[in-house]
């Protein structure tokens, strides 16, 4: 079972535009602090996206 059944195609759709967003920042930051913090944004949506961090980190 692929994501469908915990949320809407359209949901689905927007978080994968935004990964497509978030790596063109992470590709056009010039700096490391700027590196890092788009690598922080683009980690977040990829844990929205899997099905959140929530359970593994909990974990850790």
């Amino acid at each position: 079972m692929f994501l469908s059944g915990r949320w809407g195609a359209e949901h689905i759709s927007r978080l994968k535009d935004k990964i497509l967003e978030e790596s063109q920042e992470v590709v056009g930051a010039e700096t490391l602090e700027a590196l890092t913090e788009e690598l922080g944004d683009l980690l977040e949506v990829i844990y929205a996206l899997g099905g959140g961090c929530r359970s593994v980190c909990a974990k850790n």
